[in-house]
């Protein structure tokens, strides 16, 4: 008889040799008993997009011992970052080919799971179909054509949701009740980066009251920051094996020192922002071991005005960078591509020819995959800081180095209410100084420092959260009606 390989097996087949941390076979585990988490609680850069394995595995195994599926046939991977759908849509393609070229081979682990997968779409499809829905590219609607084809689809949160409330984005009238009926029964939904999607979540957990039958649909939220307290069985965080295994990753460094800027002029109030900006930069450059720099800011505008600013200073001997939510998607990738090795995470990172300077906004705070030696950010809400600060000694290799954080003196002091943060970034700058003297001027930012932050205090650090309206049943009842909609 047939083996079948091990999730463990396959996990290190697909992934060129790593074993899977003890949450992901948790994680594994609990969908082989339909009983997935609700929040999958894990710091940044630990695994969470190769989730998809466990999925991918778990639908296999049911399969091939002939018992009862409950492991859903689609799985969505959902993010309200582009530059991070495209991330996971790499990893997702990876997959997608090992398994093909196993196929192809006719022999080994990885070929048993392809035949199995194969063998649910009853031979007319592909052990495993990969799509990526989002604005900027163009339209992709092959993962509709099947309901029995195993398929993993990475989107952002617009493109899902539009389509679980019947209303898809560029999807005719004709067509909208069957993207809806993939996306809301069969799937599971791992909402990635939940914090930033708050709104999202709610109108979720809302539809659930006008479910008439049960389906096998199941959502589940991935944050290194989770917005509110869930029972702990519902909650998958790391176990002391993990946390023995990531032990560098998370025990890396971030010291972060805090430097106060004096307002500008009322008709140019980030003047000093600008030029205090600059100066950290250059402070930076002039460091043993610094070759890449990151600017974080709250703002287009005032990236921009810093990004223009660093030009100017370092003229040709540095690569100065801008990344934002309002750069084009093509625009972005073809800036990037060309430093993908200078920035990418990895033991292997390569070192820059010359100083290599991104000025970003949140665009690139969350999920991306970037590795900075230096950090210069604008003070923000706490759960904003350390998605920033992720991307800062992310491996934790280096011994040296800190973190820069700009707040501006009308922003930070006490009451004083931030149009995008609102209280919570002069209450996360007061929380964080105090921790500082002229004798110990940084604090550890690192793991152990976010996991001593008492429940309480995360709410009234975190980044205020707008409630998603009501969803009435008058609301539902007109959605529904697809061809024609309602005026």
């Amino acid at each position: 008889m047939v083996e079948f390989p091990s999730f463990g097996d396959f996990f290190s087949f697909v992934k060129g040799g790593l074993r899977p941390f003890p949450y992901q076979e948790a994680f594994h585990q609990a969908l082989l008993d339909n009983a997935p988490y609700d929040v999958v609680n894990v710091p940044t850069g630990l695994g969470k997009t190769s989730l998809m394995l466990a999925w991918a595995h778990a639908l296999a195994m049911q399969r091939f011992y002939s018992v009862p599926r409950t492991v859903p046939m689609r799985l969505f991977m959902v993010v309200d970052r582009r530059i991070i759908v495209d991330e996971s849509y790499k990893e997702a393609e990876r997959l997608r080919a090992a398994l093909e070229h196993a196929y192809a081979l006719g022999k080994g682990a990885l070929h048993i799971i392809a035949q199995v997968l194969l063998s649910l779409t009853e031979g007319e499809g592909r052990p495993l179909h990969v799509t990526r829905l989002r604005g900027g590219i163009q339209r992709d609607t092959s993962w509709a054509r099947s309901p029995i084809q195993p398929t993993i689809v990475l989107t952002t949160v617009d493109q899902f949701g539009s389509r679980f409330l019947f209303r898809g984005f560029g999807v005719s009238p004709e067509m909208r009740p069957i993207h809806t009926g993939l996306v809301a029964n069969d799937s599971l939904v791992l909402l990635d980066e939940a914090h930033i999607s708050g709104a999202f979540v709610e109108t979720v957990q809302a539809t659930r009251r006008y479910r008439l039958h049960p389906t096998s649909f199941h959502f589940v939220e991935m944050t290194a920051t989770p917005r509110y307290t869930l029972p702990h069985e519902k909650v998958l965080c790391l176990s002391e094996k993990d946390i023995i295994r990531a032990a560098q990753r998370l025990g890396a460094k971030r010291p972060v020192r805090f430097v106060k800027v004096d307002v500008g002029p009322e008709n140019d109030l980030n003047v000093g922002m600008v030029k205090a900006a600059v100066a950290e930069v250059a402070a930076f450059s002039e460091r043993q071991g610094v070759r890449t720099v990151a600017a974080i800011f709250n703002t287009v505008s005032l990236a921009t005005r810093v990004w223009k600013a660093l030009e100017a200073a370092f003229g040709d001997t540095a690569d100065v960078l801008l990344v934002t939510g309002r750069s084009r998607s093509a625009s972005r990738d073809a800036l990037l591509q060309p430093y993908e090795p200078y920035l990418t995470a990895s033991p292997t990172r390569v070192t820059p020819p010359k100083l290599l300077i991104v000025v970003a906004t949140q665009a690139i705070e969350v999920g991306a995959n970037f590795d900075f030696d230096a950090m210069v950010i604008e003070a923000a809400a706490l759960d904003a800081l350390l998605q920033r600060l992720g991307r800062f000694n992310r491996l934790g290799l280096r011994e040296d180095g800190y973190a820069t954080i700009l707040g501006r003196s009308d922003l930070i002091g006490k009451g004083a209410r931030d149009r995008i943060y609102g209280k919570a970034l002069s209450e996360t700058w007061r929380f964080l100084s105090k921790r500082v003297s002229k004798k110990n001027p940084l604090l550890d930012m690192g793991y152990a420092f976010q996991k001593e932050i008492e429940t309480e205090t995360w709410e009234a650090l975190r980044t205020p959260l707008l409630s998603a309206p009501d969803l009435l049943s008058p609301y539902m009842k007109a959605w529904i009606q697809t061809c024609p909609a309602p005026s």
